[in-house]
């Protein structure tokens, strides 16, 4: 064939193939065919999910289209939404389905952490690092986590309360949640004197808040272009995510390993001694503890290099613990707060409760201590209140991707290929209603119906994902809530000053529109 024919055909057949496969493929002969589409061009172009994403509106529309279509719906040539326990949820997250690329948004330094860990194996070394001082049974009976709870209530929360009424002054709570949430966090997993103080450091926490918050909007970039990111920069010069959002990134890392740096020092300078409780940083220790370990069951030298990069690992995992728990943890204690201050008879009903709890957590004794944290775990009501907010209000509502293994089955779709993302979200199971009545609306007494329907209901409930990979710091968090819940409560009762925007966002983590929630702490008389 002449050269100059060659030369007109190849393009030709390149598109050609193009074609087939990129649209006839996939829209008409790929196995996915058989599940419905939620947009009428979702089997043959990722651009309408795209689209929503960029407009920060998944949550509801993939909600809208399991309503309209049921529990398996195709959202992108390549990707799927499932709503379903059986062949869904209990499949994907149960039985060790990979992640996709989207979590290595999620690292550190660099450097993976559990969270973006993306296969099965290194995930559970990771995760046997550390689960069990994260169990609730050792968090029940942890003189350090007491101590730490202890220190942020007494000695920076509830005096910070007090001087708000002692004024008659509101309070935003938002800001105030995120930085309680954030010293307690960091105080268990690095030790009181080595970690933040967001709720007394006012200036440092205002900045370091903004200078988060002003990275949300330019994440969908992060998330789902990375590709296509960093080749506009590269090639074009034109910088899609701003330049100040690395400066952010990198500042925040900066504050991370200073902290992770002070927890270093202060193991070598206890020397194998005793610490006072509070001051050990608890899950730094274990976790180098374990890295170090791993290496030497290898038999590998611990070099310089070598112990440099096993610092970057612990930091990031440490940072990523720090973020996750100051975010999800503040965001669902301010919409507890919300609820609350909706409604006094909740709040009494609350307080009736926390009556019964020794010793008392009044502020107005001499030595407040806390009840010890098995006692504030088990108040019914109290945890009625945190598990409905996590239904109603879950911080963490965006979808968790996997990847399919080959011949999959979704539903009652079978054959899928390997290599589909796959995903469910808690916005939308946590409003599935025939296991929660009514599901708009927030009712604690729904978790005291009979066992066996509580039990039901607390497998649908996704605050915190499922599986082998749900997050490990889930009692921390809910400990933690619990008992500053109960000591504003005991103390004070509240009411809403301005709410304004108080309607959740739409994304992965989402908080308050307006970001505030004023309150009025009033004493309780």
């Amino acid at each position: 064939m002449p050269m100059p024919e060659l030369l007109f055909l190849a393009p030709v057949l390149l598109v050609a193939f193009s074609i087939f496969h990129y649209i006839i493929h996939p829209a008409f002969l790929s196995p996915l065919t058989q599940l419905p589409n939620a947009h009428p061009t979702a089997s043959f172009s990722p651009l309408w999910l795209l689209w929503v994403r960029y407009r920060a509106r998944e949550n509801r529309i993939l909600y809208d289209a399991h309503q309209r279509l049921g529990p398996v719906v195709r959202i992108a040539p390549n990707e799927v939404s499932v709503s379903c326990q059986e062949n869904g949820v209990k499949v994907i997250y149960g039985k060790g389905w990979e992640k996709p690329q989207w979590h290595d948004a999620f690292m550190n330094f660099g450097v993976c952490n559990l969270f973006s860990t993306r296969w099965s194996g290194p995930h559970a070394i990771r995760k046997r690092r550390i689960s069990n001082i994260f169990s609730k049974s050792y968090l029940h009976t942890s003189a350090d986590f007491f101590a730490v709870a202890r220190t942020i209530i007494y000695d920076r929360y509830l005096p910070l309360i007090s001087g708000h009424v002692s004024r008659r002054e509101p309070v935003n709570v938002v800001e105030l949640n995120y930085s309680a949430m954030m010293d307690v966090a960091s105080g268990y997993l690095l030790g009181l004197p080595n970690s933040s103080n967001f709720l007394q450091e006012v200036e440092f926490r205002r900045n370091w808040l903004r200078g988060y918050r002003s990275r949300i909007p330019h994440m969908f970039w992060i998330y789902y272009l990375p590709n296509l990111t960093e080749w506009v920069a590269k090639w074009l010069g034109i910088n899609l995510v701003p330049k100040y959002v690395d400066d952010v990134t990198a500042d925040i890392e900066a504050w991370c390993m200073g902290m992770c740096n002070k927890a270093e020092a202060s193991i070598a300078a206890a020397n194998g001694k005793e610490v006072k409780a509070g001051n050990n940083p608890v899950v730094y220790r274990q976790l180098k503890s374990a890295w170090e370990q791993e290496r030497r069951k290898e038999g590998k030298e611990i070099s310089p290099e070598v112990m440099q990069s096993g610092r970057l690992e612990v930091a990031s995992e440490m940072l990523d613990d720090l973020v996750a728990a100051h975010e999800t943890s503040g965001i669902t204690m301010t919409y507890i707060l919300w609820e609350l201050s909706r409604d006094l008879s909740l709040q009494n009903r609350l307080h009736k409760e926390l009556l019964t709890l020794e010793p008392s957590t009044s502020f107005s004794i001499d030595t407040p201590s806390l009840p010890p944290p098995k006692s504030t775990d088990s108040l019914p009501f109290l945890d009625a209140l945190v598990m409905e907010t996590l239904r109603r209000h879950s911080s963490l509502q965006g979808p968790l991707h996997r990847v399919t293994p080959p011949d999959a089955t979704l539903g009652p779709y079978s054959g899928l290929p390997a290599n589909v993302i796959v995903h469910s979200n808690a916005y939308t199971l946590h409003r599935n209603s025939d296991v929660f009545p009514d599901p708009e609306r927030f009712t604690p007494d729904r978790w005291f119906e009979p066992d066996g329907e509580a039990g039901r209901k607390e497998k649908w409930l996704w605050s915190f994902g499922s599986g082998g990979r749900m997050c490990v710091g889930s009692h921390l968090a809910i400990l933690s809530m619990k008992h500053i819940l109960s000591s504003i409560y005991r103390n004070y009762t509240t009411r809403i000053i301005d709410d304004e925007g108080i309607e959740q966002e739409d994304g992965f983590i989402v908080g308050p529109r307006g970001n505030k929630l004023v309150l009025l702490f009033e004493p309780r008389k």
